[in-house]
């Protein structure tokens, strides 16, 4: 294996022999974008009539966005969903591509509000999106929902939709037509510890009937002990991971009425320490080594893979492996995790999640080493039982990796890397960076002017960026396309940018052009076309003033002409907007008059001037002509 150092904003190329097309690239996906670890999905992969990748996320600034990006090309496409929404990691959204294959995204601010929704316009397409709705469902108390998972499952063609409710425990409403939903119902109690408590949660499915469910009691600093717990949601009843039905959680879901289920509602935490039903994944039972869940997933088998952390040692926390088999849970260690990337949260650790198509891969976040401040990011498998770097000798956190629900796509896993040092008001600065076995994605970029007159020279800039606002893409081919209305669009000039990303085009304008800036796929690069930009020509202008008389004697009358016409070629400006203005000795010039020509350019007026007056036109711009000015005609008053 051969890696390069991934220092901030860098892209480099790791050599893998686990890499399916044994070159991976490390680039850049988004310049601003953080997410919390409980709201799933955070990314997936969707393949239908587009192979896409869609990627939820919340800015420092507090905007709600998602992006895509296209296997193959690496092209992406962006939308802001809510701007200011929150600048707090909690508000970033999950997402779930709906049977018709329209994009769902669902978010909410941190404990302030109802959860909320889009759905976008047209199918696998994030570029539009309906309206934002609120979903109405909650349980009574005095918060406000946060973390938001939706998981649709087939069997039962319904969207289902777990959060962090109003009394703080996870709940679970759901809806098949997006408009009704049912009322919110508690997941889980814990028994354990004095109450009120929040248990956080993780989810996996099977994509099929299935829905796993993993939770803590509470918050690691919040409880006196923080074991960790795993239960199976399907046909509306609550089961133990051994498969023992535990508690019907909806009625209304029950295909099989005559199983015998001993309780109604939601999960309680002494029912799955009953008997032997193996509901207790991790037992905290001294108190003194907190547990907190990082990831969960379902094996091929639907058994149910963990990865949790343990809080013993803050300075450097385990990260653990457990999976269920026929002898109960087995949990492995994997590595240490080093201190918080969060000096106000001691248990946030850099996180770990689970390659849900290879349930024996973990991405995970370590501080190296420990006490550095630096945070790289490592894939550890349960066949080699070694962590193997993904980054190596950075200089900034490389944190809270998320791999994309759905089938093997190109990319393998996304993750924040930055600076962190708070979840909330916007204290955290982290691109979004990627490892994708094509080709990385870019941004193209463009600038020019409105408007310009003809004949003078255009100066259109261009830039190429990693990922959606990234850093600079330095030394790549990069083309000017261009066409006036009715033409195909064609490559004006070529160039590559410099050492900032940077390029320039010099472009003589005659007509009105929209132009583009397109950069060409590399070897490492996927290619990308930025929006476009139309600049106006607008024809030199001459506005021309007559006046007859121009020596009166005081009372007559003096006829004002004003023409306004191209300086290249005398053709008029039909109906051009013109202005008169008139000066008197010892006074400035002043607006007497705004006038609308007829189609031979020409606007008239008389005056009647008592002193000797001096007047000036004035040719209005618009979109086929600048603005214009007249010298000045005097009329002498005897």
């Amino acid at each position: 294996m051969m890696t390069v150092a991934c220092l901030a904003g860098a892209l480099v190329v790791i050599t893998s022999a686990g890499a399916s097309s044994g070159t991976e690239q490390n680039g850049e996906l988004v310049a601003d974008g953080a997410w919390c670890w409980f709201q799933d999905p955070r990314a997936v992969h969707y393949v239908g009539t587009r192979d896409r990748t869609y990627i939820g996320y919340v800015n420092s600034v507090g905007d709600v966005d998602v992006v895509s990006q296209e296997a193959g090309t690496a092209a992406l496409a962006h939308t802001t969903l809510h701007a200011g929404l929150q600048a707090d990691d909690h508000a970033a959204p999950g997402i779930v591509v709906l049977p018709d294959r329209r994009i769902a995204v669902f978010y909410a601010r941190h404990a302030q509000g109802s959860m909320m929704f889009r759905i976008s316009l047209r199918t696998e397409d994030i570029t539009a999106f309906g309206p934002e709705t609120t979903v109405p469902s909650n349980v009574p108390g005095l918060y406000a929902a946060t973390y938001a998972n939706p998981i649709y499952l087939p069997a039962e063609h319904r969207l289902y939709l777990f959060f962090r409710g109003a009394n703080r425990n996870p709940v679970m409403t759901w809806t098949r037509d997006y408009v009704h939903w049912s009322p919110a119902v508690e997941v889980a109690v814990s028994d354990d510890v004095p109450t009120p408590s929040r248990p956080y949660v993780k989810y996996a499915t099977n994509g099929v009937d299935t829905i796993a469910i993993s939770f803590t009691d509470g918050h690691p600093h919040e409880v006196p002990r923080n074991s960790l717990y795993e239960m199976t949601y399907k046909a509306g009843v609550l089961s133990a991971p051994d498969g023992t039905p535990v508690s019907v959680l909806d009625p209304s879901a029950v295909t099989d009425p005559t199983v015998a289920v001993p309780h109604t509602g939601s999960m309680h935490t002494d029912w799955l320490r009953e008997g032997n039903q193996s509901g207790v994944v991790y037992d905290d039972d001294e108190g003194d080594a907190h547990a907190w869940i990082e990831s969960m997933a379902l094996d091929p088998n639907d058994a149910p893979v963990i990865v949790y952390s343990t809080y013993q040692d803050r300075t450097n926390a385990p990260y653990y492996y457990a999976r269920l088999d026929g002898n109960g849970w087995t949990t492995t260690h994997i590595a240490d995790a080093g201190g918080t990337i969060d000096p106000v949260e001691p248990e946030y650790s850099g996180g770990a999640d689970i390659d849900r198509n290879n349930p024996g891969t973990v991405y995970v976040s370590r501080e190296l080493p420990v006490g550095s401040g630096t945070w790289e990011l490592g894939r550890w498998t349960i066949q080699s039982g070694t962590v193997v770097p993904v980054t190596q000798t950075s200089i900034v956190k490389n944190v809270r990796p998320v791999v994309p629900w759905g089938p093997p796509g190109e990319i393998q896993v996304v993750w924040m890397s930055g600076t962190y040092t708070d979840y909330h008001l916007g204290k955290y600065h982290t691109q979004l960076r990627e490892i994708t076995t094509n080709l990385a994605p870019t941004t193209a970029r463009i600038s020019a002017p409105a408007a310009a007159a003809r004949g003078t020279t255009v100066r259109v800039g261009a830039a190429a960026a990693q990922g959606y606002r990234g850093d600079a893409v330095a030394y790549v081919p990069i083309e000017l396309l261009g066409h006036p209305a009715g033409q195909p669009d064609r490559v004006l000039q070529s160039t590559r940018t410099d050492r900032t990303g940077h390029a320039a085009f010099n472009v003589r304008a005659t007509v009105t052009m929209r132009f583009t800036i397109h950069m060409p796929a590399t070897a490492t690069y996927g290619a990308s076309t930025s929006p476009s930009a139309v600049v106006n020509v607008s024809q030199g202008s001459t506005v021309r003033l007559s006046a007859s008389p121009t020596s009166i004697r005081r009372g007559q009358t003096v006829t004002i002409g004003m023409r306004a016409v191209d300086r290249y070629t005398g053709a008029v400006f039909a109906h051009a907007t013109i202005q008169l203005w008139q000066s008197v000795p010892g006074h400035a010039l002043q607006l007497v008059g705004t006038y609308v020509a007829g189609a031979n350019g020409l606007a008239q007026t008389v005056r009647r001037p008592s002193v000797t007056v001096s007047y000036q036109a004035r040719l209005v711009a618009s979109a086929t002509h600048l603005a214009a000015t007249s010298t000045n005609v005097s009329v002498h008053v005897g």
